[in-house]
């Protein structure tokens, strides 16, 4: 257990196996826990691994107490093990053997009782010499670890830690040498490929001293313990390190695994105040890195730390309560609940670790995680702003010297700058300091230089609210990354310092990696986490910083230049903006994208057709024989090759070109493009498939060879030619559509002609009750046995064809704790994805009937996560006439109750029409919905019987009519257009329900539980999918 560290300072991509191994593995779980699941443990790349899945690990669980003393000892029993399994669903035990005058007679006994009882609950164990001077005891530690490496090194089960808590200073020398000593006992003796674990000086509190290739072994962590009311994350400077957690920044960054094995919510004796705000402080950060924890301890010994607190019958734990646990043992207790209810190895997931891969498989066509990937050579950033660099020459505290040998260049306003953006390293572009020189000068304090970009041109706030994380690469010069806040006033930014590194090398930081600096006049600081002010970023800078020099003389850093490429926001939607005097389609956002990086998703506005990442790619149609130029690679270093584009453009209806890929010994999938057909079959794996209508852009991820190979589908607008060229600005450029228009009129999203609940943007009609929330409100409009959920498209009584509406609304409150309502809403396009409405400079509709709520629906708001249901919305009165609404977006207001967001245009991804606490009349109906300034190609199933912008259209192609059909009647499924069919059905997250073969009958589906379905039709090379709803 961890002490006072004296002086005031204390003051871990790809998956490995076959799909039938992910399907067992998933199957075990029902009766077996993570070591089933995970395997092995790998420590590389600065995180743990697991063998089975490849995937980062990250466990949660507790660590006895010595087994010196009967505090600790009377736990070491098979029912307590049992019981913190069943009960706190620990996956991770760490056993502390007590040693040199703390060793108990009884140890193997008690020990291996704990060893046995964790392997046979399938949860990982920690073996921990638990000595504070195993320097001085290196015979006995050699002694222990040949037994144990002996007895249970063959289990994957088991971790070693060999040395728990240092407690001089600057040990590291003498632990490593320690630790080069007894590693290969166990090694040798049974523990081959066993995780190893090593402490580090004052109690473990100095990770960032291990350096890559000090330990001669390739399986080991560097382990770091802390009490989080005396070590909160941002405490504990020493030595040029500002916190505790920039110590573990370090250790990561320098390649190494950190594993937690003793944390406490209390201060460092063990005992004293319990913490939760700074223990909730050290859980964020801990999981933003898949650290893994144990924390203190199994015991009921009479300090805080301990989780049954002087509960002397919890040995037995048929005692055990709740309420009788300690605050440390209830918050640590119900830190494990959550933990079980979304661990991998519980629900048969795929832990998320690449967040890079996931964002951009999500991403919308047109839009990118990208702030820049320098690809096309200009000073523009993709989100508007300017990329720059400065020197320290006209700071205000003194005049310094330092310098760069950057080729000058003139900014728009005719001011010097430096060119920042250029090519070389092997790159097609990337940001760079040449020749830095740092030389205080007249400054008063440190030199430097730095790169920066203002991420929107005028230096207004940016909102990064949904960037989950940043990354980059680099290579050269150490260097303070830094989010600068329009909220501080005294330039202390936070900011986060990575190491020089000699060869290009990924930064990943979460925004709790930043802190400010402890300085500054009191009345001048605004002290804050930056996570609580992402919507007031302006910039984003690299610094190069040397140290404060009295002799004002030339400070080196180890590298005199440093190249940034690849800037990365994960989570962030951002549609390129080009820059101001781009004329040509050279520019960040060039609407015609050749050669340039497939990070990087533009359409062209005129025509909606997406264009490939490659200079001879065409738009693909929904002609079958439309293909993009195929990547007929040679055999990869995995030994499979691919023939076949990965990459495709197809329209609605259209055809997913066939990819082969030979040479499969296996595969898996994600099923994020469930509508495709991806199927292995003796060593290769054939994709293929037709795009269904509601199908948007999006990536599927394949592993092939323990490699990830990417499909990315690009949906492109219905009836876009594959023969004509993308004309920039013409205005008889091939614009797509249906086959009889191009685009609607006037920016209406839905006029309601066509007689179908699909708007022009391509998304949905539908309504929605308070049922959800225990309230008791109805309206008459019948259920839509075919597609789910209602009826909501009327015979128009206005003049026109149909209308969308509620009928017959009652509001009940029922159980709700607040006002009853009823609602009909639009979903532009995806469920809960952002469509562009940038464009659109003004909203209006017609309606007629009840008082309603027009509200508008952020991208990620769908539960309301964003704003706590506290949308921007605006009042419209009832209306027993046809009514127009006319709505400016600066109407669109929050009420406050909620989390404030700024309404981005960019980001709307659905609208409500809400009829809230009282109705008159009792009906809603709404028509000739419009977005002023908006362009919209309709989807092939939503014809505007507009035809005036036909005239400017060249030829287009008519999509060739569905052979099949498929109808849902009660819980069968009726199939026609075809003698034999293969039918799949598949859950809305894209995981196989039921699969049946060469049916030639109605589909009976009474054996799925209740919800929505896609249906998966195939005959020969028709296919149809079809989203169902079973009651």
């Amino acid at each position: 257990m961890s002490r006072i560290l004296g002086i005031g300072v204390l003051t871990k991509d790809v998956q490995m196996k076959k799909l039938l191994v992910s399907l067992l593995v998933m199957a075990a779980a029902a009766f077996a826990g993570p070591v089933s699941y995970y395997g092995k443990l790998q420590a590389k790349n600065a995180a743990l691994y697991s063998a089975n899945t490849g995937d980062k690990v990250q466990l949660k669980g507790m660590s006895m107490f010595w087994d010196t003393w009967d505090v600790g000892y009377n736990f070491y029993k098979k029912n307590v093990i049992d019981a913190l399994v069943r009960d706190w669903k620990i996956e991770i035990i760490r056993v502390a053997h007590g040693t040199g005058t703390n060793l108990n007679s009884n140890w193997k006994s008690l020990d291996e009782t704990v060893i046995d009882a964790a392997i046979s609950n399938d949860i990982y164990v920690i073996i921990d010499y638990h000595s504070h001077n195993a320097q001085n005891e290196v015979a006995e530690a050699k002694e222990f670890f040949t037994h144990m490496a002996s007895k249970y090194g063959k289990y994957p089960n088991v971790i070693f830690e060999v040395f728990n808590e240092p407690t001089g200073e600057k040990m590291w020398n003498t632990i490593k040498n320690y630790a080069n000593e007894i590693i290969p006992v166990i090694r040798k003796n049974g523990g081959a490929d066993n995780l190893v674990i090593v402490g580090n000086s004052q109690y473990s509190a100095h990770p960032e001293e291990v350096g890559a290739g000090d330990i001669n072994d390739n399986n080991y962590a560097v382990t770091f313990h802390f009490y989080a009311t005396e070590h909160g994350v941002s405490d504990g400077a020493y030595s040029g390190y500002s916190n505790f957690k920039s110590r573990v920044n370090t250790a990561l960054q320098n390649g190494m695994t950190v594993f937690v094995t003793e944390w406490g919510t209390t201060e460092a004796s063990g005992d004293g105040t319990v913490s939760e705000s700074k223990s909730n402080e050290w859980m964020t950060y801990l999981d933003s890195k898949k650290i893994s924890w144990c924390n203190w301890s199994v015991s009921n010994k009479g300090e805080t730390s301990s989780a049954f607190m002087n509960q002397g019958n919890y040995t037995n734990p048929s005692n055990w309560s709740v309420d009788g646990y300690s605050a440390s043992g209830k918050y640590v207790y119900n830190q494990l609940q959550n933990n079980y209810k979304t661990a991998p190895w519980v629900n048969g997931s795929t832990p998320n670790t690449s967040s890079s891969t996931a964002s951009s498989s999500a991403m919308a066509a047109g839009y990118t995680d990208y702030i820049d990937d320098f690809e096309d050579g200009d000073k523009y950033a993709f989100t508007g702003g300017v990329w720059y660099a400065y020197d320290d020459s006209k700071d205000d505290n003194g005049a310094g010297e330092s310098t760069i040998t950057n080729d000058p260049e003139k900014d728009e306003d005719g001011v010097d700058g430096f060119k920042v953006v250029v090519k070389g390293d092997d790159t097609k572009g990337m940001l760079a300091l040449k020749g830095i020189k740092l030389v205080q000068g007249k400054n008063l304090y440190a030199p430097y230089v730095a790169l920066g970009v203002k991420l929107n041109k005028d230096e207004s706030d940016y909102d990064l609210s949904s960037c989950k994380s940043i990354s980059y690469r680099y290579k050269g010069a150490e260097h303070n990354f830094k989010a600068q806040s329009s909220k501080v006033e005294n330039f202390n930014y936070h900011k986060i310092a990575f190491k020089a590194q000699s060869s290009w090398t990924k930064a990943e930081i979460s925004w709790e990696d930043l802190d400010q600096e402890n300085w500054g006049k009191a009345e001048m600081e605004t002290h804050f986490s930056i996570s609580t002010a992402l919507n007031t970023i302006n910039k984003l800078t690299w610094e190069v910083k040397g140290i404060e020099n009295a002799n004002k003389t030339y400070d080196a850093p180890t590298y005199n230049y440093l190249y940034i490429d690849d800037v990365r926001c994960d989570g962030l939607a951002i549609k390129p903006v080009a820059g101001s005097g781009s004329t040509t389609g050279n520019s960040s956002s060039s609407t015609v994208l050749n050669n340039s990086s497939s990070s990087t998703v533009v359409t062209n506005s005129s025509s909606s057709i997406v264009v490939g990442n490659s200079s001879s790619s065409t738009v693909v149609t929904n002609s079958s024989s439309s293909t993009v130029v195929a990547n007929s690679s040679s055999a990869t270093a995995a030994g499979y090759k691919v023939s076949g584009n990965l990459e495709q453009t197809v329209a609605p209806n259209g055809t997913f070109a066939t990819v082969t890929i030979t040479g499969v010994t296996s595969f898996s999938r994600d099923w994020a493009l469930s509508f495709l057909t991806i199927e292995e079959k003796n060593g290769t794996v054939t994709i293929f498939g037709t795009v269904p209508e509601w199908a948007s852009s999006k990536s599927e991820t394949l592993t092939i060879n323990g490699e990830k190979v990417v499909v990315k589908l690009t949906v492109a607008a219905a009836g876009a030619s594959s023969s004509s060229a993308v004309q920039n600005g013409s205005s008889s450029s091939a614009t797509a559509g249906s086959s009889a228009t191009v685009a609607t009129p006037a920016g209406v999203v839905d006029d309601f002609e066509d007689g179908d609940n699909q708007a022009y943007t391509g998304g949905y009609w539908f309504a929605y009750n308070d049922k959800g929330d225990k309230g008791a409100s109805t309206f008459a409009n019948e259920e839509d046995a075919e597609n789910g959920g209602y009826v909501v498209i009327f015979p128009a009584t206005n003049g026109s064809t149909t209308m969308a509406g509620l009928k017959d609304v009652v509001l009940d409150q029922g159980d709700n704790k607040y006002d009853p309502y009823v609602a009909l809403g639009l979903n532009l396009g995806e469920e809960d994805e952002a469509y562009d409405l940038s464009s659109c400079t003004e909203i209006s509709y017609d309606y007629i009937g009840s008082a309603h709520n027009f509200k508008a629906v952020l991208k990620g708001d769908g539960t309301g996560a964003l704003t706590d249901y506290d949308r921007h919305m605006v009042a419209m009165k009832a209306s027993t006439s046809w009514t127009t609404a006319k709505i400016a977006w600066s109407d669109l207001e929050q009420d406050g109750w909620g989390a404030e967001v700024v309404l981005d245009k960019s980001l709307v991804s659905a609208f409500h029409w809400e009829i809230k606490a009282e109705v008159e009349p009792n009906y809603l109906y709404v028509d000739n919905f419009k977005c002023d300034g908006l362009k919209i190609v309709p989807p092939a199933s939503s014809d505007s019987k507009d035809p005036s912008s036909s005239a400017s259209t060249v030829a287009l192609n008519t999509v060739v009519a569905n052979p099949l059909s498929v109808a849902l009647h009660g819980r069968t499924l009726q199939i026609g257009g075809a003698d034999l069919v293969n039918v799949d059905v598949f859950d809305m997250q894209g995981r196989p329900m039921m699969s049946l073969r060469n049916v030639n009958s109605d589909v009976a589906l009474e054996t799925l539980a209740g919800g929505s379905y896609i249906v998966r039709v195939r005959a020969g090379s028709a296919n149809m999918t079809k989203r169902i709803m079973l009651k």
